[in-house]
């Protein structure tokens, strides 16, 4: 067994600080697997993969707060501080209607093709509603992912590099002041705020 204390650094007699920052790109590596199979499917160039890089930097300071000795001792703080930013962005996969199928027309595997304002008694067929939300959609590049609601006839594969960036700010500020070699009092202030996008938040 073991018992593990974490205790926030405080500040000392004299005045100490660092910084520091690590970034990371991956414009160099290598292209997905699935951006090299959708260019082989369907002969377009490959695409780029998805780029992102992200950098953590931060710095921290601390010291004697007042020189003098108050109520039998001295006042020390400490501030540390640490950024995160991460403009990520990766590949979705969704699926899209065929261009007969936006205007109504559905084909089978044999290459029939349905009209379904023929086959409609009341003559209206596909709803204009539903023809107005695909104006939105866009078109198919790419060919069905595994596992996709598609059937590479009426509904297509579409395939795009999406951003989804994330970054945090987070800071500590403490501060002590000993009374002598018995009574000490410490305080403490912790911030932390996360901004995240997801693909969840894509809908076409």
């Amino acid at each position: 067994g073991a018992e593990v204390r974490v205790v926030t650094k405080r500040g000392g007699n004299a005045f100490h600080g660092t910084a520091y920052e690590y970034y990371l790109d991956n414009n160099f590596s290598a292209n997905t697997w699935d951006n090299n199979y959708n260019a082989t499917v369907n002969g377009a160039p490959t695409k780029n993969p998805p780029s992102f890089h992200y950098s953590r930097f931060g710095g921290s300071f601390g010291g004697p707060l007042i020189s003098k000795e108050i109520l039998g001792g001295k006042t020390y703080f400490f501030a540390n501080y640490e950024g995160f930013r991460y403009p990520n962005s990766t590949t979705i996969n969704k699926e899209v209607p065929s261009p007969n199928m936006r205007l109504g027309i559905l084909q089978d595997p044999a290459g029939n093709l349905y009209n379904l304002q023929t086959l409609d008694p009341r003559g209206i067929g596909i709803s204009p509603a539903v023809q107005k939300l695909w104006q939105f959609e866009p078109a198919s590049n790419a060919s069905c992912a595994a596992g996709a609601r598609c059937d590479g006839i009426n509904v297509l594969g579409f395939s795009a590099n999406v951003s989804v960036p994330l970054k945090s700010n987070f800071g500590v500020l403490r501060m002590d002041h000993d009374f002598g070699s018995k009574w000490h009092f410490m305080s403490s202030y912790r911030y932390f705020r996360l901004t995240r996008a997801t693909v969840d938040q894509i809908d076409i």
